[in-house]
């Protein structure tokens, strides 16, 4: 199988590195500047509750993002999943609609909801699935990245007409099993790409904010609080788009679970925020509100987040 991996940060090299161990799957990098020179010219280092794990440059194919695609791989590629950032789905949604073979398919591992909408748009219905991974990765430096905790890959269908027992789905399915990235078929992805933007909204923003790791909103009450009730304000827009979510009593149930399960974490965006980058805050509380809007639903605890989300990124580029 040939797998292109759009974006090899985080998410993307921990997936890369445990399907590097597959000998049927050849793989594809892109990435951008130094990460890009560092998996070329010396590979990844990955590291892991017990020993750390080696991965050669010799193991992959890497480009860099703007370069010229190989041209074995051009129209010939598997899958093609999306790990980048949500602000280059657009760039690299168009890399996945040239790297695509006549039979393959496309995935996003990305935050938010609307990513699988763009893919479509460049790739085709029949060619995209629903996918998200709660999976923690944090990129300590180029080349090196710790998996900070097990979680699973959800895949489904969005509209298009590939099923599990598609060849190429259950070939993608049966790898990523034997990588030990704990796949799933969900029958209903809409929704748990819905329950997952709930998670990210409760938790991202005020994890950032605070400079705090996830542990710390299940430890203090105050923050606690807030995050409950910016996840369920989520969750009634959510409701009031036609999604079918669980009541309120099982949101908080997950969140709880969650915040336990990745108590040593630190989210993407407060790590987004300590590189001094643009976090994903538009691809996620952002989403909520621009619903909300259209909904007629006012939503001033996520609108407020994303306010003091967006003064940190200005403050820091200055």
């Amino acid at each position: 199988m040939k797998c292109a991996i759009l974006g090899a940060g985080a998410i993307g090299t921990l997936v890369a590195a445990q399907l590097s161990q597959i000998d049927e799957v050849e793989l594809l990098l892109c990435s951008r500047r130094e990460q890009a020179l560092v998996l070329a010219a010396i590979g990844l280092r990955l590291e892991t509750e017990s020993m750390p794990t080696s991965i050669p440059a010799s193991r992959w194919t890497v480009v860099e993002f703007g370069e010229t695609l190989p041209s074995h791989w051009a129209a010939a590629t598997d899958v093609v999943i999306l790990c980048s950032k949500t602000n280059a789905s657009e760039e690299l949604s168009a890399v996945a609609a040239r790297l695509l073979s006549s039979e393959g398919f496309t995935i996003s591992l990305q935050n938010g909801i609307s990513n699988e909408n763009i893919l479509a748009g460049y790739c085709g219905s029949n060619r995209t699935l629903g996918a998200l991974t709660t999976h923690g990765a944090t990129r300590l430096e180029p080349g090196v990245t710790r998996w900070a905790g097990r979680g699973e890959i959800v895949i489904g269908n969005c509209g298009g007409n590939l099923t599990a027992g598609s060849p190429l789905v259950a070939e993608l399915l049966t790898h990523l099993e034997a990588a030990e990235l704990n796949p799933r078929w969900s029958e209903n992805i809409e929704v748990e790409l819905w329950l997952k933007l709930l998670l990210n909204c409760a938790i991202n923003p005020l994890a950032a904010i605070c400079g705090c790791n996830n542990g710390e909103l299940l430890e203090s009450a105050e923050l606690h609080e807030q995050s409950v009730a910016t996840m369920l304000e989520a969750a009634k827009v959510g409701r009031m788009v036609g999604i079918d979510l669980p009541g309120d009593e099982s949101l908080i149930e997950q969140l709880n679970m969650v915040l336990a399960s990745t108590a040593e974490n630190d989210c993407s965006m407060l790590q987004d925020l300590r590189r001094g980058v643009i976090t994903e805050i538009d691809s996620i509380n952002g989403e909520v509100i621009k619903l909300a809007e259209h909904a007629g639903i006012a939503c001033p605890l996520n609108s407020q987040l994303v306010a003091l989300v967006k003064g940190i990124e200005n403050s820091l580029r200055h």
